[in-house]
């Protein structure tokens, strides 16, 4: 990463995402795909764009 600009806008966007990937958020979402779980959208939202 030798352009700083270019560095600091993916760190911004890699903190901004780092919410969805915290270890509680991840075990929940692999409980409900695999059926554990009932399905809650609140886990998912914002995972994927669009």
């Amino acid at each position: 990463m030798s352009n700083p600009t270019t560095a600091r806008r993916m760190g911004e966007a890699g903190r901004a995402r780092a919410r969805l990937f915290t270890w509680d958020l991840v075990a929940h979402r692999m409980l409900q795909a695999a059926g554990l779980e009932p399905r809650n959208g609140a886990a998912w939202d914002g995972l994927f764009p669009g």
